[in-house]
Formats: structure tokens, C-alpha cells, sequence
């Protein structure tokens, strides 16, 4: 069963610096009692968290909740771009998007997205 896709009605992430791919290491280093240090990899598999920043309508933060919860079912992986490439990429939330009203305006909400892009 292919995954669900982002809803075409969203936009793409804020190109700001709330955009971010974070480094994870996947090394484990065991000190030895003389010579080089021992260093294997910790796993096959690494999913790299992202966490970027979208600007929505109070319509669109409805949108985002309902694939959230009803569509994903608050777990499942779903398909969208890898910005950096442009290809087709699997992600995961976190934890819950949080959104907060943008104070002067109408209708606007910057909703923080915590993902994980899948291997």
C-alpha cells in the first residue's frame, strides 16, 4: 500500500533558516587499550530529522491537522520532496505540528514541522 502523499492544497517549507537538515551520527567509537580506536556503524538505516516552518490560512491549518490525524493517524510515513534534491522522499512526524497565530494579521499561522526524512 503506497503511503499517502502531502495534501496538494499545503505549501512548501519557508526557504528561511527554519528549514533545517540535522546531522545524525551514526558511529559507534570503543576506545582500546593501545592503538586506533575501534569504529563501527551503529545502523543499517538512518532517518534524518527536519524541521521547517510553513505559513498557512487558518483553511490550510484545518488541512494540516486532519492529514495529521485522520490521514496519518497521528504515525504513519508519508510522501513529499526532498528539498534538497527535488525527489520524491518518505517522512515522519515527531511529534504534533505546532502552530502559532502571526499577531497583526489576518487569518496567518506559522506551523513548526517536526519530521524525520525516512531512509
Amino acid at each position: 500500500m503506497p503511503n499517502p502523499t502531502w495534501p496538494s492544497t499545503l505549501p512548501a517549507p519557508l526557504a528561511d533558516t527554519t528549514a533545517a537538515f540535522d546531522a545524525v551520527d551514526n558511529a559507534v567509537r570503543s576506545n582500546t587499550e593501545a592503538g586506533v580506536n575501534k569504529v563501527r556503524r551503529r545502523f543499517t538505516a538512518v532517518a534524518t530529522p527536519f524541521t521547517c516552518t510553513v505559513k498557512l490560512t487558518q483553511t490550510q491549518y484545518a488541512t494540516l491537522m486532519a492529514f495529521y490525524t485522520t490521514t496519518l493517524l497521528d504515525v504513519l510515513p508519508f510522501d513529499w520532496l526532498d528539498f534538497r534534491t527535488g525527489a520524491v522522499a518518505t517522512y515522519r512526524f515527531i511529534k504534533r505540528p505546532a502552530g502559532s497565530y502571526v499577531a497583526g494579521s489576518i487569518d496567518r499561522w506559522l506551523v513548526t514541522l517536526p519530521l524525520e526524512l525516512l531512509p
